[in-house]
């Protein structure tokens, strides 16, 4: 499931709109999956590790590498467990919104 920002200083995740300052932080697969239809093999494809921690590295945001596992379903077959690793970015944003009242000289 992919993360979309269809309006400014929100994220869109599965079925929910949630507003930026409250995601503490977003874990991002370095994998993906690639056929299991049409008669083809289901694959967990790593292809896109070293685009992904280029850009990381190349920004001052906060991240680090996890292990997780993705359970694949294969169909007329068992379920099956498969490790993936993730990179956990943490949210510059997170936290309560600053004061913005026209007391405090924000405007």
């Amino acid at each position: 499931m992919g993360l979309l920002m269809p309006v400014e200083g929100y994220l869109e995740g599965p079925g929910v709109l949630q507003p930026l300052r409250d995601v503490e932080w977003v874990d991002v697969s370095l994998s993906y999956l690639k056929g299991g239809m049409a008669g083809l093999p289901l694959q967990i494809v790593d292809d896109r590790k070293g685009e992904i921690l280029s850009g990381l590295r190349a920004t001052q945001l906060d991240w680090q590498l996890r292990e997780a596992t993705w359970l694949v379903d294969h169909v007329n077959h068992f379920d099956e467990e498969k490790p993936v690793q993730l990179v956990r970015v943490m949210n510059p944003f997170f936290g309560p919104m600053p004061d913005r009242s026209p007391t405090n000289g924000s405007f």
